[in-house]
């Protein structure tokens, strides 16, 4: 049986890496994107047809598995007449700009 100390650690651990907050950061930007489908009526076939790539393509970028470049969210924002914005922040801050939406 795993000691409950030594799964916190790892866990803390984990959730303190570079790479979970990399996947994060697509997280939010996958939700804000999705929001914004939502508000145009947006499919995915149409966003990719947008974007001229395929809908598997896209369902990666939402699903946080595609290696997200900056340029590249820029044209999928861009495609849904979207702007991205990014900032820095205290890391103990407690909102996250996906709530604003």
């Amino acid at each position: 049986m795993v000691d409950r100390t030594r799964w916190r650690e790892w866990v803390d651990d984990a959730t303190s890496s570079a790479d979970h907050a990399a996947d994060q950061v697509k997280l939010d930007f996958a939700v804000a994107l999705e929001r914004r489908m939502d508000q145009l009526g947006i499919s995915r076939a149409e966003l990719a047809r947008r974007l001229q790539t395929s809908a598997a393509a896209v369902t990666m970028a939402l699903r946080g598995d595609a290696n997200l470049t900056i340029e590249r969210m820029v044209r999928m924002a861009r495609a849904l007449d979207a702007t991205v914005y990014i900032h820095v922040a205290p890391a103990a801050a407690a909102n996250r700009s996906t709530s604003d939406a």
